[in-house]
């Protein structure tokens, strides 16, 4: 019996031959996809965390940036201009930019990251973001 008359008698004899291709391909995708969401969501979480991260840093440092007053009269009181400055120097030096607010004795920074995605670009999504607030208040003990 030659190769090809064997290979005709195999598929004559199991037309199911094969069969399993499609539903083995869905699956596939699927569970790529789905490993898709679980790493790139990963990344979005840890995105956000460092955010907040960051900006709860810089906002601390920025409430140190008292008055020359301060020390000499005892008097607690915020300089804003330099806590503003502070703070984006914070940010700036973490490779990040946000908004600063500052008030008579609180620093507020929000920022965002952006993190680029491993398996969701395959769909078209490039980028997610994730945000953080920080806050910290200058207390007069």
């Amino acid at each position: 019996m030659t190769m090809a008359q064997r290979k005709r008698r195999i598929t004559a004899e199991d037309p199911e031959r094969g069969s399993i291709t499609l539903p083995l391909i869905i699956l596939v995708v699927a569970l790529i996809l789905f490993m898709g969401l679980v790493v790139d969501g990963s990344g979005k979480v840890q995105a956000a965390e460092r955010a907040s991260q960051v900006a709860q840093s810089a906002a601390r440092f920025a409430t140190n940036s008292l008055t020359g007053e301060a020390i000499a009269t005892g008097t607690v009181q915020l300089n804003r201009p330099a806590a503003v400055a502070a703070a984006q120097g914070q940010l700036a030096a973490a490779g990040l930019t946000g908004n600063v607010t500052a008030t008579d004795n609180t620093v507020t920074v929000t920022t965002s990251v952006t993190y680029n995605t491993v398996f969701l670009g395959l769909i078209g999504i490039e980028t997610l973001s994730g945000e953080g607030t920080g806050s910290a208040r200058l207390i007069d003990g």
